[in-house]
C-alpha cells in the first residue's frame, strides 16, 4: 500500500532508509493529507473523521476497496507463482 500511496521510489527509500522525515515532505508526497500546528491537531482530526462519517457507507467501501483491490491482487499473484508445481 505504501508504494500505491507515495510511489516506488519514495517508498524504497523510506523502506531501506528508515529515516524520519520532515513532516512537508511527507506532505508532498502525500504520506499524510496536511499538516496542522499541535494545538489545532486534535480538532482537525475530529473533523476529518466527521467528513468521512458524512460520506455515503457505499462509497467509504468502494475507496476501500479500491485501495486494497490492488495490494490483493499483488499477493494473490505472488502466492500463485510460489505455488505453482
Amino acid at each position: 500500500m505504501l508504494r500505491q500511496i507515495v510511489g516506488d521510489r519514495a517508498a524504497t527509500d523510506m523502506i531501506y532508509r528508515g529515516e524520519f522525515m520532515a513532516s512537508s515532505e511527507a506532505q508532498k508526497i502525500g504520506l499524510v493529507d496536511e499538516v496542522v500546528s499541535e494545538d489545532k491537531v486534535e480538532a482537525r482530526a475530529v473533523e476529518k473523521v466527521e467528513e468521512l462519517a458524512a460520506l455515503p457507507r457505499q462509497a467509504f467501501d468502494d475507496l476501500k476497496d479500491n485501495r486494497v483491490q490492488a495490494v490483493r491482487t499483488m499477493y494473490d499473484e505472488s502466492f500463485k507463482s510460489k505455488h505453482e508445481y
